[in-house]
């Protein structure tokens, strides 16, 4: 089978799949190599940003570049011949160019189920649920941006509790397992006010150590992980800071 390369222009990751406001271009492309993969179809790519030396090795990307400049890229190579330069290839041209089927550029259909379950007493809940609540839907959110052009849906289940059942409470589950399950998380309690305050006794509810930090709510980061983890998913992303949402501009743990 024919070797296919693709030369990208300088972007902040391996795939460009990252940051506040994704290319749905580079989805696209992500997504589609990542099918071929799994069909047994390699398709390389270089980051002009983090292997130029790559770009220059290759005479035809090199003479395009000394020629057009930055401009002829993304570049596209099938056995060391450029096939396309300027932009990247249709989902026809991957399947034309590699001789392969329509399918095999497809992503499968894949569904992650997030299931919250938290404390409700007449509509309030707790102060660590309500930020837990905060995170999974900014992540949620981001999810859905990076996931739905391999047609992986997500599915949100709110689950409320009563107060018999504050031990669950703030609880998450991917795909009916627990977070802790998914990664190397402990699960404690301490008091905790708010709870305290909205049921009318003393109450204790849980906490976590991830990452070495101890959480009153269940952090952006470990909502993010659990998920790609729980798909079987690499997450390919150099800046989580802004992606986020987070306020704290990367200076903590918790994104």
């Amino acid at each position: 089978m024919s070797k296919m390369v693709i030369f990208d222009p300088a972007m902040c990751c391996s795939t460009g799949v990252c940051g506040p406001s994704v290319d749905p271009e580079l989805l696209r492309v992500a997504a589609v190599i990542e099918s071929l993969k799994k069909s047994g179809i390699e398709v390389a790519r270089h980051n002009l940003s983090s292997e130029p030396q790559v770009f220059m090795r290759s005479k035809a990307v090199s003479d395009a570049l000394n020629e057009r400049g930055v401009d002829a890229l993304p570049i596209t190579t099938l056995d060391g011949k450029i096939a396309k330069s300027g932009s990247y290839p249709t989902n026809e041209e991957f399947t034309r160019l590699l001789g392969v089927s329509v399918e095999a550029t497809k992503p499968a259909k894949a569904k992650l189920t997030i299931e919250w379950q938290h404390l409700d007493v007449e509509g309030e809940t707790c102060n660590r649920c309500y930020d837990t609540g905060e995170n999974l839907a900014a992540e949620i959110k981001r999810l859905n941006r990076a996931l739905s052009p391999q047609n992986i849906k997500i599915e949100y289940i709110d689950t409320e509790l009563d107060g018999t059942h504050i031990s669950d409470s703030n609880t998450l589950l991917f795909n009916d397992v627990p977070i802790e399950d998914i990664l190397n998380i402990e699960v404690s309690q301490s008091y905790c006010a708010s709870c305290s305050d909205l049921l009318g006794t003393k109450t204790y509810c849980r906490t976590i150590k991830f990452d070495g930090n101890e959480y009153e709510d269940i952090p952006a980061k470990a909502i993010r992980q659990a998920a790609y983890k729980a798909l079987n998913l690499n997450e390919d992303s150099s800046d989580t800071s802004e992606s986020s949402g987070c306020c704290c501009d990367g200076g903590c743990s918790c994104c």
